[in-house]
């Protein structure tokens, strides 16, 4: 570690010294100063606009609310008990088992995992929820839960790791609100 401690530093502060070289030769050439030396005054065209625009985000936002729903997941996830009375069979092995593996004769225990994740409702006659996959991978049990209260089953239509995209699909009766 004590190797890469000098090297990572002088990256480090050439890439400041960079960055901060960048900033002002940016500044420079566009011939302004970095911060607005005058405070910013608005027109009432101005206002008016931002504040059309700030009711516009709050109407959609609204309109998709109900679509937007929480998943929690429970997985089933594998994890080795330590035997403490287990006789090492050499000093090394041991302090290699407890760093990097757990020693032979240990029992598997399955403990449960929880995750929690949204989603989005697409399609809401078949109740069908876009969603990313690492947050139902693996998951033994999926419950999704509507902005109303509403809580349902939900099964894996399909995944795609790749682009980390998922679709599952509601255990219940529609028709839900989708985006």
């Amino acid at each position: 570690m004590k190797k890469y401690l000098v090297p990572m530093t002088v990256v480090a502060l050439i890439g400041i010294a960079v960055g901060v070289g960048i900033a002002t030769q940016d500044s420079r050439l566009r011939g302004k100063a970095p911060m607005p030396t005058q405070p910013v005054t608005y027109t009432a065209a101005r206002t008016t606009l931002m504040n059309q625009l700030n009711q516009d985000f709050i109407n959609i936002s609204r309109g998709v609310t109900p679509a937007v729903v929480s998943i929690s997941t429970v997985a089933k996830a594998q994890q080795r008990q330590f035997n403490p009375f287990r006789q090492p069979d050499q000093k090394d092995q041991e302090m290699y088992d407890f760093f990097f593996g757990h020693p032979e004769g240990s029992t598997p225990e399955e403990t449960p995992s929880d995750g929690v994740g949204s989603g989005v409702i697409v399609d809401g006659e078949k109740g069908f929820i876009l969603t990313n996959n690492h947050v139902i991978e693996g998951a033994a049990n999926i419950r999704v839960s509507l902005p109303d209260g509403r809580n349902y089953r939900a099964v894996v239509v399909g995944t795609d790791p790749n682009t980390d995209l998922a679709v599952i699909r509601m255990e219940g009766r529609g028709p839900f609100t989708a985006a």
